[in-house]
């Protein structure tokens, strides 16, 4: 239930901040950096092949049968999907650039994965813990095309509009983006938290954020989803624009139609804003038809950095990951 889900979804974060707080600190201290899609795949690759016991690689493509779209270099364009501990446990999800030019997200995506694979087989016992009771789901480009050629839209389609929430029937499930969120969310164990990267402002954000329910209307969950915010935003800690701003996706930037956010949390549930897509080629409408448990994941929209694209020396270093504020502190480490 909805409860159920705030309360895991509040684990999950303690959790972490635990773990930070506990762990000794990561030795490597290499900065970060931008990658491009082609290091992105191969870093994945690498990681799933010296991680087998903790770390699986899978494709949108392979596992739903989805088509396709684009090129990214020689190859057609995937949406790559790292899992990370327990099958059948509960579903923690990341996604990084949903809005392809919006850069930021995808590193800190990457950098989560490399944490908690590279943890696990140090044998930190709270890494080992959260991956013995969770499984965790990463797409770091679910736009894939959109970050290689670094523009928002997947073809002239944004993605963060395409979703079965508050949107006409006929105009979501349209891009490769929206489906192969809609098939990991559909199918396993129910997602009892995510988070979504964005870039372009600096804030931490909830349901509601879609048109429908107006600007002063509070979810469900409310309270408790500001409090996991406000966790959050103290941890990030200061770095570029100070503490993050914190509030519904409403208050804190603008309400949308067919928001992954308000889908992710509301689809399962609230009937008045879920709808059935119709009308896209090759996509079925009975994928967008929900049970009662597949979408009531409390999920927060990070903008990461005021800029899309901050330079690369902003971007922290591995070695203070686990410490905020410090000389190695920027946008990766912060997120």
């Amino acid at each position: 239930d909805l409860a159920g889900a705030v309360h895991c979804m509040a684990c999950w974060w303690l959790s972490l901040i635990l773990l930070t707080t506990s762990a000794a600190p990561v030795r490597e201290h290499a900065a970060y950096t931008y990658l491009s899609y082609a290091q992105i795949v191969q870093s994945m690759r690498v990681m799933a092949e010296e991680h087998p016991a903790v770390v699986s690689l899978s494709t949108a493509e392979r596992d739903f049968g989805l088509a396709p779209v684009g090129k990214c270099g020689r190859e057609p364009c995937q949406v790559w999907i790292l899992r990370l501990g327990s099958s059948g446990k509960p579903r923690v999800f990341i996604s990084g650039a949903l809005h392809g030019d919006e850069k930021v997200g995808t590193m800190v995506a990457m950098a989560v994965a490399e944490f908690l694979a590279t943890r696990h087989a140090a044998g930190d016992p709270w890494v080992r813990q959260l991956l013995a009771s969770r499984e965790v789901v990463i797409i770091p480009a679910p736009n894939a095309v959109g970050f290689h050629h670094g523009v928002r839209h997947e073809l002239k389609r944004d993605p963060n509009r395409d979703f079965a929430f508050d949107q006409r029937p006929g105009e979501c499930m349209t891009t490769l983006t929206a489906r192969a969120i809609n098939e990991v969310f559909r199918q396993g164990v129910p997602m009892v938290v995510a988070v979504t990267f964005h870039g372009g402002d600096h804030l931490r954000g909830w349901a509601w954020g879609d048109k429908s329910h107006g600007g002063i209307s509070h979810a469900p969950d409310h309270e408790a989803m500001q409090w996991v915010a406000g966790a959050m935003r103290a941890w990030a800690g200061p770095f570029g624009h100070g503490l993050y701003k914190v509030g519904t996706m409403t208050e804190t930037i603008y309400p949308v139609r067919g928001g992954m956010e308000d889908w992710a949390y509301g689809g399962s549930w609230e009937t008045r804003m879920s709808v059935q897509c119709r009308g896209s080629a090759g996509y079925p409408t009975e994928r967008t038809v929900y049970d009662d448990q597949m979408l009531r994941c409390p999920m927060f929209l990070v903008e990461t950095a005021v800029s899309k694209h901050p330079p690369v020396g902003t971007l922290g270093q591995r070695g203070q990951l686990l410490l905020p504020g410090g000389v190695g502190d920027g946008h990766v480490p912060k997120n």
